[in-house]
């Protein structure tokens, strides 16, 4: 079997080439709190979390760490899991909506955190909940 699909495995389309995402990581802090323990601070549906939103917990982050912490944390999951050199990354893209500052923005304090190249590009795309 070849592992570049042929036409007739992809309908007569050609494979994609050039830049794309090729591995992806996420992290989270060690903190969580699931919906049970947010009821007993506010009062609200018991469901209501899950139906409307589906969110069953959430992660905490500790106190003076930031979000560009942790997108480093991922950056070198993702480095580790892939082998990949820091070197051959050509962009980064942060997307939260709780950035460090405004300016810089997060995506240029992880390119730093993590020794990746000063030429890559680097943007932040903020993206907030839409439940």
């Amino acid at each position: 079997m070849s592992a570049v699909p042929t036409d007739s495995q992809t309908s007569g389309r050609k494979p994609l080439e050039g830049p794309g995402i090729t591995h992806v990581a996420h992290y989270f802090p060690p903190t969580s709190l699931d919906n049970d323990e947010l009821r007993q601070r506010f009062e609200f549906k018991p469901d209501f979390l899950e139906e409307k939103l589906g969110i069953e917990r959430r992660y905490v982050a500790a106190k003076g760490d930031a979000t560009s912490d942790y997108c480093a944390q991922a950056v070198n999951r993702v480095l580790e899991k892939s082998g990949v050199d820091p070197g051959a990354i050509d962009a980064l893209v942060t997307v939260t909506l709780n950035p460090d500052f405004i300016m810089p923005h997060t995506g240029a304090l992880v390119q730093s955190m993590c020794g990746l190249r000063k030429d890559l590009a680097s943007f932040d795309v903020q993206l907030g909940c839409s439940g």
